[in-house]
């Protein structure tokens, strides 16, 4: 009542209702993305699925054929994922581009990928 008398105003009576948080789902479920619209794109999505580059997914996302995917990613004047002929697997170009760089270039110079 005092709280009343001093703004004027009627007092009305507290009330509380439940957080939608607490009866229903407010984040909507993760969904896997089914398309990519370039091979950067693709290449992020599958490092943040699987740390790293799986080809049959890249492939999916971009709706091209398995070996036309080192084409897609080794395209234009700074490759986003290089083939490493040691591991015989796709690396991006980060994880490629350091570390023993001069091991791969020779190593790719052998394998005749340069």
């Amino acid at each position: 009542m005092e709280g009343s008398a001093r703004s004027g105003k009627p007092v009305s009576e507290s009330k509380a209702h439940p957080a939608a948080i607490l009866s229903q789902r407010v984040i909507p479920k993760h969904e896997a993305p089914a398309t990519a619209a370039n091979p950067g794109d693709a290449l992020a999505i599958v490092l943040s699925e699987y740390g790293r580059i799986d080809v049959p997914r890249v492939a999916s996302l971009l709706g091209i054929p398995e070996d036309s995917v080192g084409e897609a990613l080794g395209a234009g004047e700074k490759p986003i994922a290089f083939f490493n002929p040691e591991t015989q697997n796709w690396e991006a170009r980060a994880l490629y581009l350091s570390g023993q760089v001069r091991k791969k270039l020779a190593a790719a110079r052998v394998a005749g990928l340069e």
